[in-house]
């Protein structure tokens, strides 16, 4: 039962003082043992505490603690009646202000706010003095305001988004403005220092290099193998690092075996041993036994926020061995953010950026491609990179792995059974590459050679080599001649279109020698060297157009009398020397030879 103090006495003509009326009924409570705001109870418990805190979170200021305190109804009947929710809310208030490094200020405040109650001021600083260690603070405070004075909770939320806002943007200020500004006098160029390409011109010394593709399409091959060109500081697909360097290899998705299993492979078919990589290959695992699962952010009760220690960590270990190279292998792996939130990835791609700056190291992400972006990689670009459009603006360099298309595999001579182990790399961020001069890569099955017990054939892993497309040879003047004469004696033009069994390509490939097949052989059908002769009479009747050896015209076919597109001679090859034009000496030899 609890005593609830009274302003008067029963005489309305004698005034009994309030505190002193508060201070004799405790003292008759203490002598009958019945609880009172003067018990050495010092635990925290009841309604007022709401949820401990492993840390109490610091009050922002000694002045939002007062005015937090000001909102915190205190009055006899109300919400702290009871001793032991005023014994809880004292610990909250004492841990928000020790945290917060004023407990001296806040002391006073809260013998001033129990009094409110009529407590008597010793009663206060004695409970205010017994608690030590306490495990709540602003959290646990506001929540409790939260609940006894839900408007007083949204005035103190204002005022400390307004003081956050105010030491902000004094410290911005104080960083944009510095010491003013001067003018500049960089001008010679010889002053500067190259930039810090560390890997041909995609992997940069204190940037980020993204690298994405569709899933299953090769991203950690091709990350593998340009790993062990910059340990080794060989050239394995067509980047030269500029020395051996120092890499911190994270494959987040797969255990240290699996990781290692490709990492062997690609060393053997490149022909590589450990003498070559030094002691300058660190690799770390996200799963199974001795995982170190990084996760570098999350979402929090405020919006993104950094895993506490998670930064500082890859820090350290980065600089205890002088990284050069830290790949993260994915991105996806790496956090718990929506990737689809530009704030939220901006908010990942900054602190990657903290850890380059930190460390000076290069920073590789492999990434997915969204659905979409994988039909067509080429329309996408860095459009084509999953999420947030913060990742490849976050960036220096994004390059992506486009499949070989099925036109690319005809022009080139590549069998469709073998198209999808062949790959572009492209550079997303500036323009895309003509497919002929990109840099290729090729996807292989290398065997292991591990086969034990139930699996005698041992494990296969991809390994990305390099592949040079064939260059397509043009034809030359004395072959444009004999072509142009076998024009002039066929009784009908042929067709322009390479869909038509008419087609002037299939002359070509007659008269020049070259295995083409036959209009009538399916394309399934056709063996690899007809598709590249094929491949190749196309580039060479498109270069015989443009340059006026043949020409283009549409005209009245002699059976249907519809219009459609024939080719005929153009202006006269004319053939000067026998050994350069590979042919006869003139136009009138080759009429001769056909």
């Amino acid at each position: 039962m609890l005593i609830q103090p009274v302003k008067t006495c029963q005489n309305p003509a004698t005034r009994y003082p309030l505190d002193q009326l508060c201070r004799d009924l405790e003292a008759l409570a203490d002598r009958q043992g019945l609880p009172g705001k003067n018990t050495s109870v010092a635990a925290p418990s009841g309604t007022a505490v709401r949820g401990g805190e492993k840390t109490p979170l610091p009050a922002p200021s000694a002045e939002l603690l007062r005015m937090a305190l000001a909102e915190l109804p205190n009055n006899p009947g109300g919400p702290f009646d009871d001793y032991e929710d005023w014994v809880g809310i004292a610990h909250a208030i004492k841990g928000a202000a020790v945290a917060g490094g004023f407990d001296a200020e806040a002391r006073a405040d809260f013998i001033k706010w129990s009094a409110a109650w009529g407590t008597h001021p010793d009663d206060a600083a004695r409970l205010w003095d017994s608690i030590h260690n306490s495990h709540v603070g602003w959290g646990t405070l506001m929540r409790t305001l939260e609940e006894v004075n839900p408007a007083g909770r949204e005035r103190v939320r204002l005022a400390e988004a307004q003081a956050a806002f105010a030491a902000s943007a004094a410290t911005n200020r104080a960083a944009i403005v510095g010491d003013g500004l001067a003018p500049f006098g960089g001008f010679d160029p010889k002053a500067y220092r190259p930039r810090p390409f560390l890997l041909g011109t995609s992997i940069i010394s204190g940037f980020i290099t993204v690298l994405a593709a569709p899933g299953g399409q090769g991203k950690t091959s091709v990350l593998i193998a340009d790993i062990l060109a910059m340990c080794s500081g060989r050239n394995l697909l067509g980047e030269k690092p500029v020395r051996p360097l120092v890499v911190l290899y994270h494959s987040a998705e797969d255990d240290i075996d699996e990781a290692g299993r490709r990492i062997a492979g690609a060393m053997t078919h490149h022909g590589l041993t450990a003498a070559d990589l030094g002691d300058r290959l660190f690799v770390t695992s996200g799963r199974g036994q001795g995982a170190r699962r990084i996760k570098l952010a999350r979402m929090g009760a405020r919006g993104p926020e950094e895993v506490p220690g998670a930064v500082d960590a890859v820090v350290d270990l980065a600089t205890s061995r002088k990284v050069d190279v830290i790949a993260f292998d994915p991105l996806a792996a790496m956090h718990d953010l929506p990737e689809n939130d530009n704030a939220a990835m901006n908010f990942l791609m900054d602190l990657l950026r903290q850890i380059a700056d930190r460390t000076g190291a290069a920073i590789v992400l492999t990434h997915h491609t969204s659905k979409a972006a994988a039909q067509d990689m080429d329309a996408a670009g860095a459009g084509a990179v999953r999420g947030a459009s913060a990742v490849v603006d976050g960036s220096r360099v994004t390059r992506t792995l486009v499949r070989m298309t099925p036109k690319e595999a005809a022009r080139f001579g590549v069998p469709e059974d073998k198209r999808r182990s062949f790959l572009r790399i492209e550079d997303a961020k500036v323009n895309l590459s003509p497919a002929g001069s990109a840099r290729w890569v090729r996807t292989e099955s290398v065997p292991l050679g591990n086969g034990a017990d139930y699996w005698p054939k041992g494990d296969f892993v991809g390994v990305a080599e390099p592949w040079t497309p064939p260059t397509a040879q043009s034809g030359t003047v004395a072959d444009l001649a004999r072509v142009q004469a076998a024009l002039m004696a066929s009784p009908r033009p042929p067709r322009a279109d390479p869909r038509s069994p008419e087609w002037v390509g299939w002359l070509v490939g007659t008269v020049m020698g070259l295995d083409v097949g036959s209009p009538s052989t399916p394309k399934e059908d056709r063996t690899p060297a007809q598709v590249a002769n094929l491949a190749r009479v196309r580039a060479i009747v498109a270069e015989w157009v443009r340059s006026g050896g043949l020409v283009e015209r549409e005209e009245p076919d002699p059976d249907t009398r519809k219009k459609r597109g024939f080719v005929f001679v153009g202006q006269s090859a004319v053939v000067l020397d026998e050994n350069t034009a590979g042919g006869p000496s003139d136009a009138e030899g080759a009429d001769d030879d056909e």
